[in-house]
């Protein structure tokens, strides 16, 4: 298989797409239990996107993030989660640490280089009670044009909906 082809097996989430809720707007379906798994990933923190609601990962030695690894997404499912991180994050493989040992590869996205990010942490339960509410419908509106229209068309859509 050639590598514009390959889908990656696994992906590492560590924001948004932690929440079931989001996933499932975003995938498209439930994802069960025994597709995701708890893991680390050293060298990293999570931090705020300026003017955003989510995070961005950034090197950070001595530092770790903690996620799922979700494993098993057909490769419309992982075009659905590309279209939904859009051009502000790019896929890079990441080797991950599982808590009963062990390391394994999955992909993840990382910051693009012009992606305004502060220096504040991001707090998944914070944002779990302050923003989930309205992100899940912000979402399933992003993704609604998943496949219907191009990528610049949609972010003006989510940023008017931002703004209103």
């Amino acid at each position: 298989m050639s590598d514009a082809l390959a889908i990656p097996e696994s992906w590492f989430f560590f924001g948004s797409l932690l929440s079931a809720d989001v996933r499932h707007a975003v995938i498209g379906r439930a994802v069960p239990d025994d597709e995701c798994a708890a893991v680390t990933l050293d060298g990293y923190r999570r931090v705020r996107v300026a003017n955003e609601t989510y995070p961005a990962l950034v090197p950070a030695q001595r530092e770790s993030v903690e996620g799922i690894v979700v494993s098993e997404l057909t490769a419309e499912e992982a075009l659905r989660v590309m279209w939904f991180e859009g051009e502000e994050y790019k896929p890079e493989a990441v080797l991950v640490r599982y808590p009963r040992g062990g390391f394994d590869e999955a992909f993840t996205f990382l910051a693009a280089p012009d992606l305004q990010l502060t220096d504040e942490a991001w707090d998944y339960d914070a944002w779990l009670e302050q923003e989930l509410e309205q992100y899940v419908p912000m979402t399933d509106e992003w993704m609604s044009g998943y496949g219907k229209t191009d990528f610049a068309s949609q972010n003006a859509i989510w940023r008017d909906a931002q703004d209103s």
